[in-house]
């Protein structure tokens, strides 16, 4: 047998039992030995024992067996430091033997399934001998979920990393990274192999399992891993003896500063929120609930008997409003972090990467037509993470903990609860009676768990999405302090192969979350994270009035503000300030960039049998089309890139059953080649024949796809526009053809589609126009002020700058732009006259437009997604109806005639602004009205107007984006 060995000796009086726990659980318990033998804490308890500082009964007591202690009922505790990475089993690659032992274990036919499910009666845990059973109880003994989750928790948060925002370049980096990712990258090929075995066949039967079992084993799954994150955002289950690696120079950040660091959070609930929907009871013994409550809930959190009264009372408010659908104080959770001020960020979550890797694979097992149609609401949830918790009858009042504990995360999470997570001081004092203890219990217990269940909903997104921001910081060259060993980070985190373990995965918790139901944010809250994570806030939002003249109001003397608003005193809000100013413009790409990959890149929908490969055909097109795009491939070459469509299942020899293996993947292969590909003339050259992209599939290009680099999709790009004119240039004569900047995305898991909902919030639109005036403006955040009429005035016949801008009549953009107008923006003409104020520029004009080369290809993707999903997102409320109540709210407000009002919507901030009116009294000419040009369509009017290169009568290439290629 794989998974166990057992045996016994008897005589006539007693008997003996001789076993082993399973070896899985050996193998596993002997890695997690060896990496915990080698931090730093240990090493300094080893050493204080050797020297003789210790007595009897010291800390090294923490490191050995104590008695009652048995390997299948005491864990092992996580490690202190990540230490271990200097140790010689790491720098000398011995542990991936073990992991790789491990692996071959999980492979085995049924071992997997035996792993995960639990057992039907205690007399067949394992072969263990009923004394053991009998002394410790079958509920005490650890599950293997639980033993790897442990051991997988040792790597996560380890090698943390901060961004050096001041002095000089980085003399002597450390080389440390590449043990982490080392040790990562192991890790994920055993991660990978749990994940998918447990899907391939059932003990003794070379037959895939039923859905029943596959997700009953993936669910076990789940719980370990999500009890373990909270043990780790809590910090418990660790190593303790008695050291602290708190260096006395640090003020107390050393390296369990960091960590924490990557967990602090704070509590923020105030009365006003539901002052009119407070239960009766509370509302006439008012005087005993807080106003507002600010708490700490880094590790734990303490708070008074009122306070404790009002967040009970959100609460229940917040779950009889969504019924258990929906993230529990999603909105009280405040975790500040911004990896480019300098916060420690991990590029290491194999927790949360293994959540992501099983969930990616519980969505690509077979689902037959007989289960769709029997539970149409309920077959493409994951299991655990969606199920349904039945809620109290509304009016019924029961305890206050009752409703809260009803939400699925809280009732997962009770076991793990300690007294300590949550303190609450009584203002009775301590002593009370029986049943009024018992209820104080019930009160904390149950807060404590929603505090705990918010904190791992936040975790699942914003953890891998600061890695996101992080990896896009990085290869933007804004950690250029930090040394080659940041690009190293960020190019093995984010580049294939090695991205499919790391950036992809933490894609899909992201895309999770998106989706709301009981587990997610929602896509509201997602993308004011994304939004904060990337340093975007004040940024991409309609620009602000503000009535004030403060430190952070735009002066009408500045170049960049708007002056006075409507004859009043309101003046624009500047955007908060950065170390540079050109950093805005890059991470707002960055923005858009990830925001198109979460829409876009989302899970398959899962096959109808094992016959079919319709899933794999459709991801196995979308990577050879790009690969072909970047640059003709060879044979060889292009089935290297295509693999990366291809699971272990896929790549496998077919023996678990089904139309898998290699065969049914290299004829998938085939195909889709021949349909994409054409061989190209070699000409004279020699050499193994080459593969390039048919121009028929050219409108597949996706300008963001993420396993292709920035460089070679700048190589696309001009592949692309090539055979977009050839594909143009094929048809007839006299038709003209729009092709879109990008196709509709790929089909998605049902389960995973409401992330697209991200595309039609409110505040995607204020991105979108923000972005879009950014790019009208050639590169400012607020609208041009109106200049003041002694501001341009002419002493001679030359350079009088009215002449250009007057030049340009209705008929739209100026026919040609002199130099000296080009410049103008950054050098004054010296016939301006200056007034006395200090700085004067350029008044906005046509010629600023014109000349402006600020790229915004990513928001016209996004615009043009927007348009693509429409009618899957306006009919997810039908489709779902188990949807959270906020996405169902925002799916139903959808339709064709409320996205053009959006797309004609100006925000007040905008309207009558002097440099968005249209000529005379504005600055900018239109062959149309020019009414509504603060919205979204107006401003891409004025940039299709003026802009000089949007292939109208030029043929600029200062944006590869906008150039006469076909397409919009």
């Amino acid at each position: 047998d794989n998974t166990h060995a057992a045996g016994a000796v008897s005589d006539a009086t007693n008997s003996i039992d001789i076993f082993t726990i399973p070896i899985a659980h050996t193998v596993v318990r002997c890695i997690h030995t060896n990496l915990l033998g080698a931090t730093k804490e240990v090493t300094m308890v080893l050493k204080g024992t050797a020297g003789g500082s210790m007595g009897e009964g010291g800390d090294e007591n923490a490191l050995i067996y104590r008695p009652g202690d048995h390997p299948l009922t005491t864990p092992l505790p996580a490690a202190p430091d990540d230490g271990f990475l200097d140790s010689r089993s790491t720098k000398h690659r011995r542990l991936p033997h073990l992991l790789r032992d491990l692996e071959y274990i999980f492979e085995t036919p049924g071992t997997a399934m035996r792993l995960l499910l639990p057992q039907p009666s205690p007399t067949r845990v394992t072969n263990i001998p009923r004394s053991i059973v009998e002394s410790f109880g079958p509920q005490s003994l650890l599950t293997f979920p639980a033993v790897w989750s442990r051991l997988l928790r040792l790597a996560q948060g380890m090698d943390p990393q901060k961004r050096k925002i001041s002095g000089g370049h980085v003399e002597y980096e450390q080389q440390r990274w590449l043990e982490a990712f080392g040790l990562s990258i192991n890790i994920a090929g055993t991660r990978d192999a749990l994940a998918e075995s447990s899907s391939n066949s059932t003990p003794n039967s070379s037959k895939p399992p039923s859905l029943g079992p596959t997700r009953e084993a993936v669910g076990k799954l789940f719980v370990a891993l999500l009890r373990e994150i909270k043990l780790w955002l809590y910090r418990e289950g660790l190593l303790e003896t008695g050291y602290f690696l708190l260096p006395a120079n640090t003020g107390g950040l050393g390296e369990r500063g960091q960590s924490e660091g990557l967990q602090r959070s704070t509590l923020h609930v105030k009365s006003s929120q539901i002052a009119a929907l407070l239960p009766s009871p509370i509302k006439e013994a008012n005087s005993t609930v807080a106003h507002a409550c600010q708490l700490s809930c880094e590790t734990s959190v303490k708070m008074t008997e009122a306070q404790l009264a009002l967040i009970e009372s959100a609460l229940r408010h917040e779950l009889s409003q969504h019924e258990g659908r929906g993230a529990i104080m999603g909105d009280w959770l405040k975790i500040p972090h911004s990896p480019l001020a300098g916060d420690s960020i991990s590029f290491h979550l194999p927790l949360h990467r293994a959540l992501a890797r099983s969930i990616r694979s519980i969505c690509s097992v077979v689902v037959p037509d007989e289960s769709r149609i029997s539970e149409p609401g309920s077959w493409w949830k994951l299991p655990v993470l969606d199920d349904d918790f039945p809620a109290l009858p509304k009016g019924v009042n029961s305890d206050p903990g009752s409703l809260i504990l009803q939400h699925p995360l809280c009732a997962l999470l009770r076991p793990t609860l300690r007294s300590s997570n949550c303190r609450v001081v009584w203002s009775a004092g301590p002593d009370c009676s029986t049943p009024e203890a018992q209820l104080r219990r019930s009160r904390s217990r149950a807060v404590s768990a929603a505090i705990a269940s918010a904190k791992i909903v936040h975790s699942l997104c914003d953890h891998p999405l600061r890695c996101l921001a992080a990896s896009q910081q990085i290869e933007r060259h804004l950690w250029a302090r930090n040394g080659s060993s940041a690009t190293g980070m960020a190019l093995n985190y984010g580049s294939a192969p090695l991205c499919r373990s790391f950036r992809d995965l933490d894609l899909t918790l992201v895309q999770l979350s998106a989706s709301g139901l009981s587990i997610g944010l929602g896509a509201r809250r997602v993308f004011s994270l994304l939004v904060n994570r990337f340093s975007m806030d004040g940024y991409l939002c309609d620009p602000k009035l503000t009535s004030g003249t403060g430190s952070g109001a735009s002066r009408s003397s500045s170049p960049t503000s708007g002056g006075s608003y409507g004859g009043g005193s309101s003046v624009w809000q500047n955007p908060p300030r950065l170390n540079d100013p050109d950093y805005a413009v890059v991470l707002s790409e960055a923005f858009f960039t990830t925001l198109c990959l979460v829409v876009t890149e989302l899970p398959s929908p899962p096959p109808l049998s094992a016959f079919d490969d319709s899933a794999l055909r459709r991801s196995m097109r979308r990577e050879l089309l790009h690969a072909l795009a970047a640059e003709p491939r060879s044979h060889s070459e292009a089935m290297a890139a295509a693999s990366g469509a291809a699971t272990r299942r896929d790549e496998s020899d077919g023996s678990s059953g089904g139309s898998g293996g290699a065969s049914s993947f290299y004829s998938v292969f085939v195909d889709v080649l021949k349909d994409i590909g054409q061989q190209k003339k070699q000409g004279s050259k020699t050499g193994p024949p080459t593969y390039e992209l048919k121009p028929a599939c050219s409108d597949e290009y996706d300008p963001t796809f993420f396993h292709l680099r920035r460089t070679e999709h700048q190589h696309a790009m001009d592949n692309i526009a090539r055979l977009r004119r050839l594909k143009l240039s094929s048809g007839r004569k006299d038709s003209k053809k729009c092709l879109p900047l990008v196709s509709s995305p790929p089909l998605a898991h049902p389960r995973f589609m409401p992330t697209r909902l991200l595309l039609h919030l409110p505040p995607m639109d204020a991105a979108i126009r923000r972005m879009l005036l950014f790019a009208l403006t050639d590169g400012q955040w607020l609208p041009p002020p109106e200049p003041e009429p002694a501001e341009i005035t002419n002493d001679t016949d030359e350079g009088n700058f009215t002449e250009t801008m007057g030049a340009v009549g209705l008929s739209g953009s100026p026919a040609q732009i002199s130099l000296q107008a080009k410049l103008g923006r950054r050098t004054p003409n010296r016939s301006v006259k200056r007034s006395t104020s200090p700085m004067k520029h350029i008044p906005f004009s046509p010629a600023i437009v014109a000349a402006s080369s600020k790229s915004f290809i990513e928001v016209l993707q996004i615009l043009t997604l927007q348009v693509h999903t429409l009618e899957e997102c306006a009919s997810l409320h039908r489709t779902q109806p188990c949807l959270d109540e906020e996405s169902k709210s925002l799916s139903a407000s959808l339709s064709i005639n409320s996205y053009l009002g959006r797309l004609i919507h100006v925000p007040f901030s905008l309207v009558d602004v002097w440099s968005l009116r249209c000529y005379p009294e504005g600055p900018l000419p239109s062959k149309g009205s020019g009414a509504n040009r603060g919205s979204i369509l107006g401003l891409l009017i004025a940039l299709y107007e003026h802009r000089s290169d949007h292939g109208n009568g030029s043929r600029s290439t200062s944006d590869s984006g906008h150039g006469d290629d076909g397409h919009g």
